[in-house]
């Protein structure tokens, strides 16, 4: 007898697998932390990115926690431009998906397997996102941060989309806001790091 569990949900990460965003992401990171004070050609601008790269598939907000850490405010205050920078972008030039990734969705999809989004963009940003690529009949659960209140304890829960009118089985899971603090967390530690998507 097999022990081979056969596949009911596939996860899948945005920028970088799924579409080719990542220079639009980046630029947003640098528009969002030079409203805050830290430029290009500085020092800080090089160790802010540095933690961009490291932070890779984290919640946004955690990113900019990590960049200006003991500040609240000016995390949200970035946080804030970053989502309206990358919204803007998204209208301006749309998006792509990466090679050869609409036909792996439609044969996932036509062997029966659910497909879901997750990444470290809010959900309002992800719902653009979709928007624009036009996939909201294309998956069946789309996962994101979501960020507490400035006043709550820090840590992102995160909240599902459903699509489709599908409900989520219980036998699907993914990663804990645990795990994923502490995986955001680990970024800003020293040492190499592979890259994330976001």
């Amino acid at each position: 007898m097999s022990d081979v569990v056969p596949i009911k949900l596939a996860c899948l990460d945005l920028a970088g697998t799924t579409v080719g965003d990542i220079a639009m992401v980046e630029r947003a990171f640098a528009e969002a932390i030079a409203t805050q004070g830290i430029v290009p050609g500085t020092g800080a601008y090089a160790r802010a990115m540095v933690h961009v790269h490291r932070s890779r598939g984290c919640p946004k907000i955690d990113v900019f926690r990590g960049i200006f850490p003991g500040n609240e405010a000016q995390a949200q205050a970035a946080n804030l431009t970053f989502e309206r920078s990358y919204e803007g972008a998204l209208e301006r030039a749309g998006l792509v998906p990466m090679p050869g990734v609409l036909e792996v969705l439609d044969k996932l999809r036509g062997t029966g397997i659910k497909l879901a989004l997750i990444t470290g963009f809010s959900r309002t940003t992800l719902s653009r996102i979709l928007s624009v690529l036009g996939w909201h009949d294309k998956i069946d659960l789309a996962i994101s941060p979501k960020t507490p209140a400035a006043a709550a304890a820090p840590g992102p829960t995160w909240s599902s989309t459903p699509y489709s009118g599908w409900k989520c089985p219980t036998y699907a899971r993914w990663p804990s806001s645990e795990t994923r603090r502490a995986t955001c967390s680990a970024a800003s530690e020293p040492g190499p790091r592979s890259w994330r998507g976001s």
